[in-house]
């Protein structure tokens, strides 16, 4: 689904599984985090501090394209993808074998 509530037209092809694949282990991230007794409540505020950031930097995007541009708006987005690359490369990496 979009965040308008219709559904997004990439999804309509692909079974229900494929849809959702990206979404169960962050739940079960989210789920090991939190406290039996509080599951609920302390799902509900890690799931929101997840989306804080991104949306709080959303709004000022429009600031910093009219400021520097949209060239070096796109290039300054790219290179926040760089770290993401960087720990999935090391994290493809097998460990040197223990004597």
């Amino acid at each position: 689904m979009s965040s308008r509530g219709r559904a997004d037209p990439r999804d309509l092809g692909r079974p229900p599984r494929q849809r959702y694949r990206f979404r169960r282990p962050f739940i079960a991230y989210l789920s090991s985090l939190t406290n039996v007794n509080y599951s609920a409540t302390q799902y509900a505020l890690f799931s929101s501090m997840m989306l804080l950031l991104p949306k709080f930097l959303a709004g000022y995007s429009g600031s910093y394209v009219d400021a520097f541009g949209y060239s070096n708006f796109f290039t300054a987005t790219a290179l926040l993808g760089v770290p993401v690359l960087l720990v999935w490369l090391a994290s493809k990496q097998k460990p040197p074998p223990s004597e």
